[in-house]
């Protein structure tokens, strides 16, 4: 049984309990989601004894959903049947409900690895957690994910891009088709129609700059 372990991005103390969680399941494979200091979670895994071929870099992602979206091509093609989501504990509602929706009917078992180093006040709003999951189910159901034209991806891809450079000289990472900024083909329900302009008619007008159809174009990474 395929056991994966995704670290989502946003604070280095997290590989400590991906860590943890790693040692209570031998066997077990980590992704370390566009995280900001490389050099530091390597240092971290070498410490803990972690051959490198028990865990991989992607850098495909600028925020939780996309953590889950961009990898998911590769945690399914590795025969995952149990998938543990590390992350900080105000974080994880809204983490596990993006997980939910993006791995529905495909059998993957998902369970939630709280990381109590952060903010243990630290709460996320519901709209927050409603809202990641209206995101999540456009990208399940009709291949839509936030594009070029997103904030979030403006202000974080030449961070991104500049870490991917310094992890591919110190750490394996992933490499082949993960497209970006859409991730063209990686929806698992892939339906037909889901380019099909009409698609976008039921989306509000204020959110149509945020999402972007997948394009042929669309093939690299930051």
């Amino acid at each position: 049984m395929a056991l994966t372990i995704i670290h989502l991005g946003g604070s280095v103390h997290r590989l400590n309990k991906a860590i943890e969680v790693y040692r209570q399941h031998p066997g077990a494979f980590i992704i370390i989601s566009s995280e900001s200091n490389t050099q530091q979670c390597v240092d971290k895994l070498k410490a803990a004894g972690i051959p490198s071929s028990d865990y991989v870099f992607d850098f495909n992602a600028w925020n939780t959903i996309t953590n889950f979206t961009a990898t998911y091509n590769y945690i399914r093609k590795r025969g995952t049947k149990t998938l543990f989501v590390v992350t900080d504990k105000f974080h994880m509602p809204r983490s596990m409900a993006i997980a939910k929706v993006v791995y529905l009917f495909t059998g993957v078992k998902l369970v939630a690895c709280e990381s109590l180093e952060g903010d243990l006040n630290r709460k996320e709003k519901k709209a927050q957690v409603r809202g990641a999951m209206i995101s999540a189910a456009l990208w399940k159901f009709f291949g839509y994910s936030p594009g070029r034209n997103s904030p979030a991806y403006r202000a974080r891809i030449d961070d991104i891009r500049a870490e991917k450079a310094r992890a591919q000289l110190i750490a394996p990472v992933t490499t082949g088709p993960q497209p970006f900024p859409c991730y063209k083909g990686t929806a698992p329900s892939a339906l037909p129609w889901k380019t099909f302009p009409l698609t976008m008619i039921i989306v509000p007008r204020k959110w149509k700059p945020f999402l972007m159809p997948c394009k042929s174009s669309c093939t690299k990474g930051p």
